[in-house]
């Protein structure tokens, strides 16, 4: 089984790629973690309506990611704090992490792609 990390830096749109290959990658037992960062963290945050009439909301895409077993998702601390949002506005199954420890996260991974 390889790990892959999907670095999610761009806001939410109304194709929600980065999270589709999320939950193909876990369906076909990759490891899978989200880290997001930037703009990528308005993905998280709840009560998010579908971008396009028909489309999938980010918040009800982000809640199934358990069911695929994507459960290791972070957000950077730093930059939740530099978007004035507060932890509590995001989605609870995502963790804070700090800039030092995002390297990490990333360099244990076999694959890393950016979004």
């Amino acid at each position: 089984m390889s790990t892959v990390c999907i670095m999610i830096r761009s806001a939410p749109t109304a194709e929600p790629e980065a999270l589709e290959m999320a939950m193909a990658l876990a369906a076909f037992e990759h490891s899978v973690s989200l880290i997001f960062q930037g703009a990528g963290i308005f993905w998280l945050l709840n009560a998010q309506e579908a971008r396009k009439a028909g489309g999938k909301s980010p918040a009800k895409l982000i809640s199934a990611l358990p069911m695929y077993d994507c459960d290791t998702l972070f957000y950077a601390e730093e930059d939740l704090q530099a978007l004035n949002l507060q932890p509590s506005q995001l989605s609870p199954l995502a963790t804070p992490l700090s800039a030092v420890e995002i390297p990490g996260i990333i360099s244990n991974a076999h694959h890393c792609l950016s979004f």
